[in-house]
């Protein structure tokens, strides 16, 4: 169900909206063993796909946080990467706590971007079919973030 709140410019939110969770539709894996990487990555598959699709830019939610504010903010959610809570993820995604509103939605959407710059020959299909740790691995946003995520296993469904 979404709720539609009839702002200025709600038609273009809906139409980004359908995208994102059309993706989350059609990207089968069991939630209940996420970690927050896994979400991370999951919530920027979404954002890439409705922005492929939409052909209109990025979902707002997905861009609020800039890419050094991302950058700054990465090395302090390592500690709780692995986490499979509501607690953490209400924190990164939903600006719960010490970290700002929609950060998961911006680094989500730039480790996915970022992916997708390197391997641009692939439909996608054979993306939402990759691991989180296949695509943290073609991305470039991690290894910039972070030198040393390596030491975070990264537990994948």
């Amino acid at each position: 169900m979404l709720d539609i709140n009839t702002v200025k410019g709600w038609q273009k939110a809906l139409e980004k909206t359908l995208y994102h969770e059309f993706a989350h539709s059609i990207i089968k894996k069991p939630v209940e063993k996420w970690t927050l990487m896994d979400s991370i990555v999951y919530e920027g598959l979404a954002d890439n796909f409705s922005e492929y699709i939409f052909q209109k830019g990025p979902p707002v939610w997905s861009t609020v946080v800039s890419f050094k504010k991302c950058r700054e903010y990465f090395p302090k959610i390592k500690k709780v990467i692995n986490s499979k809570t509501w607690k953490v993820y209400g924190a990164v995604f939903l600006g719960r706590g010490e970290y700002p509103l929609w950060l998961g939605y911006s680094i989500g959407y730039l480790v996915v971007k970022s992916f997708l710059k390197n391997n641009s020959g692939l439909k996608w299909k054979q993306i939402i079919a990759l691991s989180t740790e296949e695509i943290l691995k073609r991305s470039d946003f991690i290894k910039t973030a972070s030198n040393n995520l390596g030491v975070y296993k990264l537990n994948i469904c």
